[in-house]
């Protein structure tokens, strides 16, 4: 009898112990997420406009210069090549 002790099975069942839903729900305030939410968009909002304005003010006026210098090579460039000779073919 003592040898057939080692090969016994144990069974073990472990349950959790059930949290009532109102501890979770306490803590939880649909104003205060309300407001994160409306903040965020805000925020948003100015750094859409703060992007804007950058653009504006550096961006517009990179990209006219650009633009310029560009047109002005295009102009020039054809001139230039048709002042070029070509050389004599053998």
């Amino acid at each position: 009898l003592s040898g057939l002790a080692g090969m016994s099975t144990l069974t073990v069942t472990l349950t959790p112990s059930p949290t009532p839903v109102e501890r979770a729900t306490e803590d939880w305030d649909p104003g205060a997420t309300v407001d994160n939410a409306v903040a965020s968009l805000v925020g948003f909002g100015q750094g859409a406009a703060n992007l804007a304005i950058w653009v504006g003010i550096v961006g517009l006026p990179l990209v006219l210069l650009v633009g310029a210098v560009g047109l002005v090579v295009a102009r020039v460039l054809p001139v230039a090549r048709r002042r070029v000779p070509e050389p004599p073919v053998d």
